[in-house]
């Protein structure tokens, strides 16, 4: 009787030592497959990264007595189409009145190109974006 109950036990152990690992597996694979999709939606945004800048500067109206070389970082949250939905300045270019008119120009410039792979959309529905109109 005690070496069945040992037996049992045993078993017991052994089957909760196999579900542990098989849930440790299945972690790391969600976060390699997480990683990947990250990577790829960097990619992707990445590769779109001129289109976005061209129709913004294409919606861009630039105000009198603007400086050469003037440039603005802008956070910019966008729906699944591309829409924008915020845009908010992360880093003035010190030139309040063009700084306002680059943020015009990416509302104007909406819907932006944009990734069509829904799996992405986490990953790069905010992003920021530096509009300097001498590139």
């Amino acid at each position: 009787l005690k070496k069945e109950k040992l037996k049992k036990e045993k078993l017991k152990k052994e089957k909760a030592r196999r579900e542990k690992e098989r849930k440790a597996r299945e972690e790391q694979e969600a976060e390699e497959a997480r990683q990947r999709d990250q990577a790829e939606a960097g990619s992707a945004l990445a590769a779109l990264a001129s289109q976005i800048e061209n129709k913004v500067r294409a919606n861009w109206t630039e105000p009198p007595r603007t400086n050469a070389g003037l440039k603005v970082v802008i956070s910019v949250k966008v729906k699944l189409t591309g829409e924008v939905e915020t845009v908010k300045i992360v880093k003035s270019s010190g030139d309040a009145v063009f700084d306002r008119s680059a943020e015009n120009a990416v509302y104007r410039a909406s819907p932006l190109p944009f990734p069509k792979e829904p799996r992405y959309f986490n990953y790069i529905k905010n992003f920021n974006f530096v509009f300097s109109p001498q590139r």
